[in-house]
């Protein structure tokens, strides 16, 4: 490294700076830091731990958060993941992992939150942590600091990152937390699990917090002082003091801790809409994936056309409209013994899989691969015309990999699954003009990745006669955004403002009275659980509401993420109803 370009930092150096901080021997400090801020630290992350020890002396205790997860609680939790104390690294960075790793450390015995404390009251500190019916609060390392008198220390950190103010929350309101408990486990220093019940975190009232806010607010009153030390800016605070200050200001507003306008209105149970209001529902959706406002009939290239003792294959080309560089690759599959004006359904392919791979000769399911193979060609076997597409990115179309070609397509203003959509779209299209196809008789299904395509893809093609999304993350984004596992999914799943306008449950109305199957998994990381559960309770209300009750329904099979011979056999036969 060129520590030419850096302020180079001592331990001396970080001594001087918190002694003129204020932080004295003997003190008890819960630390937050940052080591990137310092500048260049000769020593590195022991130095900066040799310093603080330094500075308050054998006396005074040092803590810090060595929390092993990042993303949701509620995630880790039910993956059941265990903390070791002896071994599991911190997410939190390298100061944190150096003092939780010195031998005379203590960590605490806590599933999602466990601190690590050296001097005489890290035992004090750490002991009772898995006895707390919450993350951070009760008899927490965060709260006994409060009780101990002791300070908190941010090292190029700002008070986002401040803990206890949500210990603070969760002593004097709780509204943070859920009514839902989950058990998480702890491996102890002697080898043991440890089961500890957690009260999790609920969704957040209000989309930021507003801690940072309460910087000026506590300089005023005397318990913050700032200072630097190379180039982290640096804070010490009166922990206890801070606490009286809460609980202050809570009394005048429960909620001073979190920016209400910046809360997103709960979205209300959808209900039936009349025409015209689907109209505008589907123009809003259309605008938020970057689409044209409406569609025109695409071209078409037929490539080969060839005869087989099952079905007969046609490799197509389709143009898109509006986009005369986008060429979409399908494989047409029309039964032997087929009917006049037949029911055909689109199929969708997943994340890197192709048309090729859905229209296999052979059907076979590989469950360790999550693999379905063929499952389009079957559909078309048991007497539908099926169309599979290789989605954008996928099976041999050029251009960027999906990943790349998502972040470009959002600098244009037009996010990755509009186009996806519109690809899917321009088949359906297709297929209501051919002669051997029922204009009234198309369905889609898709797994994955195709899933999320066919359920927006039913939400703006009344055409559409049931969709069936398998696996697809339908459910609810908020609920995802909240405590699922958001890195599951690439960013061409993620369309900018959408819950500014809907979530998945209100655009079920856009689809509504058109019947509609959303296939989940019980241990499906798409979506989480309770959302899926949520999204068929909502839209039997729907349904309902409308007259028909049947036409909608969320069947969740057991099992992980994909696509099984029996869920293909109960799509067969809804398809066979509906069509």
């Amino acid at each position: 490294m060129n520590h030419q370009t850096h302020t180079v930092v001592t331990k001396d150096d970080i001594v001087k700076g918190l002694r003129e901080l204020g932080l004295q021997e003997g003190d008890v400090v819960l630390a937050h830091t940052s080591l990137s801020r310092f500048g260049y630290v000769e020593g590195g992350a022991e130095a900066v731990v040799d310093a603080l020890l330094e500075a308050v002396g054998p006396s005074g205790t040092v803590c810090m958060p060595t929390a092993s997860y990042a993303g949701s609680q509620n995630v880790w939790l039910r993956n059941m993941a265990k903390l070791d104390v002896r071994q599991s690294p911190s997410c939190l960075g390298a100061i944190n992992n150096a003092l939780m790793n010195r031998p005379e450390a203590i960590r605490s015995l806590h599933p999602t939150h466990p601190c690590s404390a050296i001097g005489p009251h890290a035992e004090f500190l750490t002991k009772d942590h898995h006895y707390s019916p919450s993350s951070v609060g009760g008899p927490s390392p965060f709260m006994r600091n409060i009780e101990l008198g002791g300070k908190l220390l941010f090292l190029g950190m700002n008070l986002a990152c401040n803990t206890t103010f949500h210990a603070i929350e969760e002593h004097l309101t709780g509204y943070r937390l859920a009514d839902e408990t989950q058990v998480g486990e702890v491996v102890d220093y002697d080898g043991n699990i440890i089961k500890v019940p957690v009260r999790v975190y609920a969704p957040s009232p209000a989309t930021r917090n507003r801690f940072v806010e309460q910087e000026g607010h506590l300089a005023e009153r005397g318990l913050l002082i700032k200072g630097k030390i190379g180039d982290a800016d640096v804070m010490l605070i009166d922990a206890k003091g801070m606490y009286e200050y809460c609980v202050e200001r809570a009394q005048e507003d429960e909620f001073f801790l979190l920016d209400m306008s910046a809360k997103i209105p709960e979205p209300e149970p959808p209900h039936p809409l009349s025409p015209d209001e689907q109209h505008q529902m589907r123009l809003k959706l259309r605008e938020l994936m970057g689409m044209e406002a409406e569609d025109s009939h695409p071209g078409v290239i037929l490539c080969s056309r060839e005869e087989h003792d099952d079905v007969t294959i046609e490799d197509l080309r389709i143009c898109v409209p509006h986009q005369p560089d986008e060429m979409v690759p399908v494989l047409v599959a029309i039964p032997r013994d087929i009917q006049a004006l037949a029911p055909a359904i689109v199929c969708l392919h997943g994340s890197g899989r192709s048309r090729e791979f859905v229209m296999e000769r052979e059907y076979n399911y590989q469950p360790a691969d999550v693999r379905l193979h063929g499952w389009g060609r079957e559909l078309a076997r048991r007497g539908f015309v099926t169309i599979a597409p290789s989605q954008r990115s996928y099976g041999g179309r050029l251009g960027l990999s999906m990943l790349e070609r998502a972040k470009v397509d959002q600098i244009y203003g037009r996010p990755a699954m509009g186009g996806l959509v519109e690809d899917c779209l321009a088949v359906v299209d297709y297929l209501t003009r051919r002669p051997d196809v029922g204009a009234d008789r198309i369905g889609c299904t898709g797994f994955s990745l195709g899933g999320i395509v066919t359920f927006y893809a039913a939400c703006l093609e009344e055409r559409i006669r049931l969709s069936v999304p398998v696996c697809g993350g339908v459910g609810s984004l908020a609920a995802l955004a909240d405590h699922g596992q958001t890195g599951f999914h690439s960013t061409y799943f993620y369309i900018p403002n959408i819950l500014l306008h809907f979530d998945h449950p209100q655009l079920l109305a856009a689809i509504c009275p058109r019947a509609c199957k959303v296939i989940g998994a019980v241990e499906d990381v798409g979506m989480p659980l309770d959302a899926v559960e949520d999204l068929g309770r909502i839209g039997k209300q729907l349904y309902t509401e409308a007259g028909c009750p049947d036409s909608f329904d969320v069947p969740i099979y057991p099992g992980k993420h994909d696509l099984t011979p029996q869920m293909l056999d109960d799509m067969t036969e809804w398809f066979r109803e509906a069509l």
